[in-house]
């Protein structure tokens, strides 16, 4: 076959490169030759000959004369011609015109563009993990799809069109599932005969393959875990919060091992997610970053956030002022188009940030693409000093199957336009909105064979694009993925949601709670309220919900995944109307508090009944996504153990709470006495700080507490709650004493003496008891740093000779039993 005449200048780096022969020198030449294959390709689909057209691709002898990555194309009759400061500008530049030759069905003339990317690390990652959980070997039993090399070079030809220049690989300690190891054998005994020899061969090759597409690998890992076999050897827990000298030096030898061997590769570090706040600058300075560079890295360090707070990075920023840091864009959702702030001072810190595109679990699990909205979002990240984007897919854990088990496609099939709008925008981001609209309506009607399928389809996604990131930040039940908007939440649990923490809600003048307390007090609400907030957003849910369904009508082409998109609108339409219901019940419950109430006490079991009757459409219409409503443990709006699951296994936790509801105000249920008879306070342990998460019945029958590592239910993040009286020495005033590690509220006769805004320390506070009755007393404690904790308080009739409070001065009722049974009942299923 005659070949193309392809021509590459590239001053003393590349010779002359044949299509069908290549004669090249120089490292990365890879992506040169990647490029006009990929190139070559497209002019043979459409038609050309060999021959017919020719291209030179002209590398500029410094890169200062080009960003890195950008280039020059111009095309005119018979010729393509490229330039670039870089080989990686040169690929980028054969893939944008092939691109353009596959859109149009020929090669257009006449005409040059320069592009340059905005952000300069752009990538996906992929978890070695799954269900939750961080540490399992890197097998074909766990998982197959690493071995499947036909299915890599699918993925990363996809990656490469969006031009996506990095991917990063995240297990728990990974290091010594690639290379042997000389020393510590026994983190790789129990591996079957030969597995570490060949992912170490897989690895390479991905290394290869990558670097043909300019795709740079990263390794994420965690702090401090180990592989399981060396868990198992030393007799050690999945994580550890406190380095020992045995840790310390396996670490080391670990990563120092691994990048000895893959210097290429580079490394996404998590200080924390195990290991003590305290202990993180001196890890990463002391520990990884000298392995680092005894192993001879070519490539970034990357730190996350997650687990080290600034003053710390700070110092990690000081030593190595060439690390890149990373912070997520709205913790584990996408609540909004602006990142959150804090991006700001971690991008300070060396002016090296990547913004993280989590998990998005309030949008999971359905389809969910906005361009413009996602242009938005990138704007924002780049507004607080990123420049670079790590973004999840839709599915993480469960890579790379997708949503639905009747759908074949895998996961960048279907969520295509998730990778290609989070690609392009990061690319770049400060593109024309009108060009843009009609750039994604040739895409989609390629994809579906109308424009007018393609027009209601991406109406249709504009118009719901904010509904779901609107009900999390109006709402914010928690700030990572084992929370999602989609499983609803519990009345008790709106009535408090404060919104989101980290920014204001413009849209509404009052947040929830202080809505709600305004209703109470017999004041009209300030406009806009949350009610009216989330009838809007109810609107836009409708008219998406409608025109997807207009454009499955339309399709002539993929007409069932047309239809999948009008389900999955109709899923957000019936999400929005449940919270407006619960919203409504809570409304009328506050109206029914009033002075003067204007509703009755029950007037709110009917709105609630509604949601109940919402979520049971919600369960029936997902049916087909059988188990995958989120493949990570529940914990918002109750704690679920089961995993996967669906929405039909949350149905029952409604029913109950409906239930609850109108047993109590029917007045089915007994009241409970109020008489303090039962010793001790009565109270919940709750899995993380906040009082969130109601875990277990917790009973305090004294007030002097030293948690240790080991207390069982206590770990890093909690808090407890009690409730009760306290039977003060005598008739009179009397002083309490608390000295806490963390922060604490204290409630004696319905007012609150201590907050938890007044932080840890020692506080002295006046208690008026009058006489010598039982004196109503709550006292919660938020632990929200740290494996011990510290509590104590002791009174004073003198205010000089404090003294522990004797077990017989502590009591609860019926009435707070009631409440701790209610609180377990509502948050298990």
């Amino acid at each position: 076959m005659e070949k193309w005449p392809t021509l590459v200048r590239g001053l003393g780096l590349l010779g002359l490169i044949l299509m069908g022969g290549t004669s090249v020198r120089g490292a990365e030449d890879g992506r040169v030759a990647w490029g006009l294959a990929h190139l070559r390709n497209a002019l043979l689909d459409a038609g050309y000959v060999p021959g017919e057209i020719a291209i030179e691709a002209d590398l500029k002898q410094s890169e200062r004369e080009h960003n890195p990555e950008s280039y020059s194309l111009g095309v005119n009759p018979g010729l393509i011609r490229i330039t670039a400061g870089d080989t990686a500008g040169i690929l980028y530049g054969c893939l944008d015109a092939a691109s353009r030759i596959r859109a149009a069905g020929e090669l257009p003339v006449g005409f040059e563009v320069t592009e340059s990317p905005t952000m300069s690390m752009r990538g996906p990652c992929i978890l070695l993990m799954k269900l939750g959980a961080y540490n399992f070997s890197v097998s074909p039993e766990e998982f197959p799809f690493f071995y499947d090399r036909e299915l890599w070079i699918r993925w990363l030809d996809f990656m490469a069109e969006q031009r996506f220049n990095t991917l990063t690989l995240w297990n728990g300690h990974p290091f010594a599932y690639f290379v042997p190891f000389d020393r510590y054998s026994e983190a790789q005994e129990g591996m079957p005969p030969g597995l570490v020899e060949t992912n170490r061969e897989m690895l390479h090759w991905l290394v290869e393959e990558g670097g043909k597409r300019n795709i740079r690998l990263i390794f994420e890992f965690y702090n401090i875990h180990t592989s399981v076999y060396f868990q198992e050897a030393h007799d050690l827990p999945d994580e550890v919060s406190e380095p020992d000298p045995l840790l310390r030096d396996y670490t080391a030898y670990a990563v120092e091992r691994f990048v000895s061997e893959f210097p290429e590769i580079g490394l996404h570090i998590t200080p924390g997610e195990a290991l003590d706040l305290a202990w993180t600058d001196r890890w990463v300075n002391d520990v990884l970053y000298p392995a680092v560079e005894r192993g001879g890295i070519r490539a970034p360090v990357i730190v996350r956030s997650w687990g080290v707070d600034l003053p710390h990075a700070g110092k990690i920023a000081a030593a190595h002022p060439e690390t890149w840091f990373e912070r997520k864009f709205n913790v584990e959702m996408i609540a909004d188009t602006r990142a959150d702030p804090e991006n700001v001072e971690w991008a300070a810190l060396t002016g090296k940030h990547v913004v993280n595109i989590h998990m998005a679990a309030n949008l999971e699990p359905f389809r969910w693409s906005p361009p413009d909205y996602i242009r938005q979002c990138v704007l924002g990240a780049i507004e607080t000093g990123a420049g670079g984007l790590h973004l999840y897919p839709r599915k993480s854990w469960r890579w790379p199957e997708s949503s639905e088990p009747g759908n074949p496609q895998l996961q960048w099939e279907r969520d295509r336009m998730w990778y290609e709008a989070w690609g392009r925008y990061a690319w770049r981001a400060d593109r024309d909105p009108v060009t843009e609209k009609s750039w994604w309506l040739d895409r989609l009607t390629d994809d579906f064979g109308g424009l007018g399928a393609a027009e209601r389809l991406l109406e249709s996604m504009n118009t719901g694009a904010d509904v779901l990131p609107q009900i999390q930040r109006l709402v914010w039940l928690g700030n990572d993925n084992h929370t999602v908007v989609t499983a609803g939440i519990r009345l008790s649990q709106l009535e408090k949601a404060e919104g989101i923490p980290f920014m204001d809600l413009p849209e509404v003048a009052q947040r929830i709670p202080e809505f709600l307390e305004t209703i109470r007090s017999g004041a009209i609400p300030p406009q806009p309220t949350p009610l009216t907030v989330l009838e809007a957003a109810l609107a836009k849910a409708d008219r998406a919900a409608g025109l997807a369904r207009e454009a499955s009508s339309l399709a002539h082409r993929r007409k069932a995944e047309l239809e999948a998109w009008a389900r999955d609108a109709e899923a957000v339409r019936l999400t929005t109307r449940f919270y407006l219901e619960k919203l409504e019940a809570a409304v009328l419950r506050a109206e029914s508090e009033r002075s003067a109430a204007p509703a009755a006490p029950d007037a709110f079991l009917a709105p609630l009944t509604r949601s109940v009757s919402t979520f049971h459409e919600l369960a029936a219409l997902t049916e087909g996504y059988y188990d995958s409503l989120s493949d990570v443990p529940m914990w918002f709006p109750v704690r679920l153990k089961k995993v996967p699951y669906h929405w039909v296994d949350v149905v029952p936790l409604y029913e109950k709470e409906e239930a609850m509801y109108r047993e109590l105000i029917e007045g089915q249920a007994e009241e409970p006495s109020t008489d303090p008879v039962h010793e001790g306070l009565i109270g919940l342990l709750y899995g993380d700080p906040g009082l969130r998460r109601p875990r277990e019945m917790d009973r305090a029958e004294v007030l002097e507490f030293d948690w240790g590592v080991e207390d069982p239910g206590r770990g890093r993040h909690w808090s407890v709650e009690w409730q009760g009286f306290l039977l003060p020495p005598g008739a009179g005033d009397c002083e309490l004493m608390v000295e806490s590690d963390q922060p604490v509220r204290l409630e004696v006769a319905g007012a609150v003496l201590l907050d938890f805004a007044a932080g840890a320390g020692e506080h002295r506070l006046f208690v008026s008891t009058g006489t010598d009755h039982a004196v109503p007393f709550r006292l919660a404690y938020d632990h929200r740093e740290g494996p011990t904790g510290r509590l104590r308080i002791r009174w004073s009739r003198d205010g000089v000779d404090f003294t522990p409070i004797p077990t017989d001065a502590l009591r609860h009722s019926d009435r707070e039993r009631r409440w701790v049974d209610q609180a377990l009942f509502m948050s298990e299923l």
